[in-house]
């Protein structure tokens, strides 16, 4: 791929534990598929001159998903369904924040692919008393560009590509 121009290796959904879309919020290289991680894929685009992109949907938690089980403090929920990740919250930005980045240095990932394919409003309006609608969504966007802000100060090289359901 390196020798016809290809810039970057993709591996997009579906690469983690649970598969897309039943799996999202579980981070974890399906060991079926990468039996030794995600590191090897990194490691050889590396080798080849090219980047490595890597898809997440990061803010989407599955309720069969790891997040789901053992952080259920960090999910915003309004029912049966999806949840969403509570990036309003400084302990749960700070996991994500934390979690993608040894994703980043662990895997050689150049590019992160940040999809979002829920609608948050929901979430957001749950989250807040009848008076105080929209502070939960600021809280949100706010830390959401606090984790990319922290992301690009921990690894100044990475290229954070957002995208939303496809575009």
């Amino acid at each position: 791929m390196a020798r016809i121009g290809v810039e970057s290796y993709w591996l997009d959904a579906g690469w983690f534990e649970g598969g897309w879309p039943t799996g999202v919020g579980s981070w974890v290289p399906k060991a079926s598929a990468f039996p030794r991680g995600l590191k090897p894929i990194g490691d050889s685009a590396r080798k080849k001159g090219m980047g490595f992109v890597l898809w997440f949907e990061p803010e989407r938690v599955n309720p069969a998903s790891r997040i789901a089980k053992e952080h259920p403090e960090c999910v915003l929920r309004t029912g049966a369904g999806d949840g969403l990740f509570n990036l309003g919250d400084p302990a749960a930005r700070q996991w994500l924040t934390d979690f993608v980045s040894r994703c980043v240095s662990d895997w050689g990932i150049t590019v992160f692919r940040q999809d979002f394919n829920i609608a948050p409003l929901r979430f957001w309006q749950a989250a807040d008393a009848p008076d105080r609608q929209g502070i939960a969504e600021n809280r949100y966007i706010e830390g959401l560009y606090t984790m990319w802000d922290e992301l690009r100060r921990r690894h100044p090289k990475l290229t954070i590509d957002n995208c939303s359901s496809g575009g």
